[in-house]
């Protein structure tokens, strides 16, 4: 899986290309290693089209590891399929999500 990356300020931007699937797993926590000097993370799910169980279980994880860590994580552009998993399993309240980039880097100013 391609993952784009890039600061916006002190903010990292990780931008995931394709579906967060079960198979692309391991390619994204491989990503996230890599993250742990960045305290403040925005994942931006614009060319994600959809996620499986896996996949939530993957930014459910995140998430919690995040808070227990005194990081902080947010969720930007999704697509109305991931936005309609999250509803449906009863996890939207779970993370911050934001329209727009700079939406999620500014609440984390």
């Amino acid at each position: 899986m391609k993952i784009d990356r890039f600061q916006h300020g002190s903010v990292l931007v990780l931008v995931p290309h394709g579906p967060i699937t079960e198979d692309e797993v391991p390619s994204l926590w491989e990503a996230l290693e890599d993250t742990s000097n960045s305290p403040r993370v925005v994942f931006c799910m614009r060319e994600a089209p959809y996620m499986d169980s896996k996949g939530l279980e993957f930014l459910l994880e995140v998430h919690e590891r995040y808070a227990a860590e005194g990081r902080r994580l947010r969720l930007a552009e999704l697509e109305d399929c991931c936005r309609e998993i999250l509803y449906l399993t009863d996890y939207p309240d779970t993370f911050e999500q934001y329209p727009t980039i700079d939406d999620a880097v500014r609440s984390l100013l």
